[in-house]
This record gives C-alpha cells, structure tokens and sequence, in this order.
C-alpha cells in the first residue's frame, strides 16, 4: 500500500496530492490547478509562476519582479 503525498494550497487551502499541484519557486509553496489558473501566470522570459500582483505587463511580456528588475533596473 503506497501512501499518497498531499499539500495544501496556499491559496484557498485545499488538500490535494502533491503531483498535481503547481510549485510556486518564489514563494515556496503550491497551489491547485484552478487557483494556478485564477491567480497566476508565467514570466514571458524565465517561465516562473508569479501571482498577477506581481506580474508586470511590458513591450517584453509578462515579467516576473526579477526579470523586470534584470530590464528596467
């Protein structure tokens, strides 16, 4: 009997198992899809998850706050 592994979505806090979950590298934490597909987006230049808070529209794309400052900084 194998034992599946869950997180939790930072989120809206569902439990749901971890391959199926999104891994948000800025932040440490995972998601579920619906809420990857609501409150994220990818970096146009270094394919990051980053929260549509963080994200900056420019002639570029979509930037992450790193690859923005790697631009404009």
């Amino acid at each position: 009997m194998t034992i599946m592994e869950t997180v939790i979505c930072e989120c809206c806090g569902k439990e749901l198992p971890k391959e199926e979950a999104y891994y948000i590298e800025g932040g440490g934490y995972y998601v579920c899809p619906e809420c990857r597909e609501n409150e994220f987006t990818e970096c146009d230049r270094c394919g990051d998850l980053i929260s549509y808070d963080e994200a900056s529209e420019t002639r570029y794309g979509t930037l992450c706050p790193c690859c923005y400052d790697d631009l404009f900084g």
